[in-house]
């Protein structure tokens, strides 16, 4: 898996996750909302998201120990394209 698309982290930590959506948006559009959701439901909260025109972060901390599936879900404008993409975070003890 690319390092792209994996990320460790250890319980308690806070972390930045971001999605790089450069290579994918047509010239000119931009991203207009994002919609970030985990699974499991629980051990990762995801809060505070953010964007510019092509990067999408999030603000992840990390209650317990186990393999997460993070998915963020963008719009665009002025285009109304969408885009999804996942990564993997690894939350350690």
């Amino acid at each position: 898996m690319s390092a792209d698309f994996f990320e460790e982290m250890r319980i308690g930590d806070d972390l930045d996750l971001s999605m790089d959506f450069t290579d994918w948006l047509p010239t000119g559009d931009a991203i207009d909302s994002a919609t970030w959701t985990e699974s499991p439901g629980s051990g990762l909260s995801l809060d505070n998201f953010s964007s510019t025109s092509a990067v999408v972060t999030t603000y992840a901390a990390a209650s317990t120990a186990g393999k997460y599936r993070v998915r963020c879900e963008i719009l665009t404008t002025p285009d109304s394209r969408e885009c999804i993409r996942e990564k993997l975070v690894w939350v350690r003890t």
